[in-house]
């Protein structure tokens, strides 16, 4: 491979890397569903109780996640885009797709609006990144569709921010633990708000760089 080629690759790869972040603790969760409510050990400690009874939407949703995290960033490969056309277009259906299922999931499994004030933050904020996810992918698609190749860039930049939020939360979780003592809902709600802020800033800087 020369040298123009791995440079081509080597933002999109950093990219997907950083959505292995949060895709490492999900795959720790998939196996402890996958063990069953009766097991013990770490793995089960990480589980949730409630996954128990109803397992296929987190484990669709991590499953789909960990697919839209590592597979989307290589959209803004161009040597795949130039030289591979049809697996750069197959491998966006499945990004897609998998994004798509992504932020379903995810909306479905926060649930009702919580009746304890000091959980609205983070409702509210694990919500806009689901309905993000969900709504840029939804407008990077049309834009393809009428041949609009800058705004689809764009959407789909929205779109990783949006789905990137649990590896910047876990930043900002260790800034805020130390001054709150402990996690907390507020904590909570603050980080993913300003994981939000922090990956929209990036998409947005990356796109006026791009134009």
């Amino acid at each position: 491979m020369s040298k123009s080629s791995r440079l081509a690759l080597r933002g999109p790869l950093g990219i997907a890397l950083v959505g292995a972040v949060p895709a490492l603790p999900g795959a720790f969760v998939l196996a402890g569903i996958l063990q069953g409510p009766d097991a013990a050990g770490m793995l089960h400690d990480l589980v949730q109780p409630h996954y128990f009874v109803s397992p296929a939407p987190i484990t669709l949703h991590i499953t789909c996640g960990i697919l839209f995290c590592c597979l989307a960033p290589f959209q803004f490969s161009t040597r795949l885009r130039m030289h591979y056309r049809e697996l750069h277009r197959a491998e966006g259906r499945v990004a897609m797709v998998a994004g798509l299922l992504f932020a379903i999931t995810a909306i479905v499994l926060m649930g009702r609006p919580p009746a304890a004030p000091e959980l609205w933050l983070h409702y509210t904020a694990m919500n806009v990144g689901g309905f993000g996810v969900g709504l840029s992918l939804c407008l990077s698609f049309l834009a393809i569709r009428r041949g609009d190749v800058n705004s689809h860039q764009q959407w789909m930049r929205r779109a990783i921010a949006f789905g990137l939020l649990g590896a910047s939360r876990i930043l900002f979780d260790l800034i805020l633990i130390p001054i709150f003592g402990y996690e907390t809902p507020t904590s909570e709600g603050i980080s993913v708000w300003l994981a939000i802020t922090l990956n929209l800033f990036v998409a947005e800087r990356l796109s006026r760089s791009d134009r």
